[in-house]
């Protein structure tokens, strides 16, 4: 379900002005970062990167069931009154 929905979702977000703004600066700091590295800088920050962003999709994930969950039984509260 969250997949469905975060793909869903995902492809509304990237035609946002503020996610395109938001990316278009990533990109340009990622560019300067990048140029001041050496290739094995760039490959420990590039490994940093992706972990963290592994974390981040954990973290996402847990919201996301938490809220459904939640949302879920505040309905059912509502419907036994």
């Amino acid at each position: 379900l969250y997949s469905m929905i975060q793909e869903d979702l995902s492809r509304e977000i990237v035609k946002t002005e503020r996610y395109k703004e938001i990316s278009k600066k990533s990109n340009e700091l990622y560019e300067k970062l990048k140029d001041k590295m050496t290739e094995e800088d760039y490959n420990l920050f590039s490994d940093f990167v992706d972990r963290y962003t592994d974390q981040m999709v954990v973290e996402i994930e847990e919201y996301f069931v938490e809220g459904f969950s939640m949302a879920n039984r505040f309905r059912d509260e509502s419907l036994m009154r």
